[in-house]
């Protein structure tokens, strides 16, 4: 297995309906085992800027969720405004010495329609990576 294929995926926020005014639903990413995380955050239409956006963590799925330093719009880089229609924005952490789960928390702002967001996570130099689908957190894995 080459370098870049050693690394899982998970939903970070899963696609959904558009949001105004209101928070993204965040699904908690296990960065357990793996060097470093990737948070691809897709921006679909929007017609206004976001409330906030951050990256969060915990030491356990359920627990408390705080930002982490360096990862907070607003102060670390900017919010995606309302011209920002179809655009990514990408986080890379190093996740050693840092807390095990991850959570991105982004909140549209109140516009007249609203804003699309998805968000998904790469864990990569996976310390104990298998090559099966369901090890790599998709439904099929194809090589060529």
């Amino acid at each position: 297995m080459i370098p870049i294929q050693n690394m899982t995926f998970a939903e970070a926020v899963a696609p959904g309906v558009i949001k105004d005014a209101a928070p993204f639903v965040a699904t908690a990413v296990d960065a357990g085992g793996a060097n470093y995380l990737t948070i691809v955050v897709a921006i679909g239409a929007t017609d206004i800027a976001f409330a906030s956006m951050s990256l969060q963590s915990s030491t356990s799925s359920g627990g408390s969720y705080a930002n982490v330093t360096g990862f907070v719009g607003g102060t670390d880089f900017d919010l995606p405004s309302a011209t920002d229609d179809n655009t990514r924005i990408v986080f890379h952490v190093d996740t050693r010495g840092k807390n095990q789960f991850f959570k991105l928390a982004a909140t549209a702002g109140n516009g007249a329609a609203g804003t699309y967001m998805s968000a998904e996570a790469i864990l990569s130099r996976v310390n104990n990576h298998v090559g099966t689908a369901a090890a790599q957190g998709a439904g099929q894995v194809v090589y060529g």
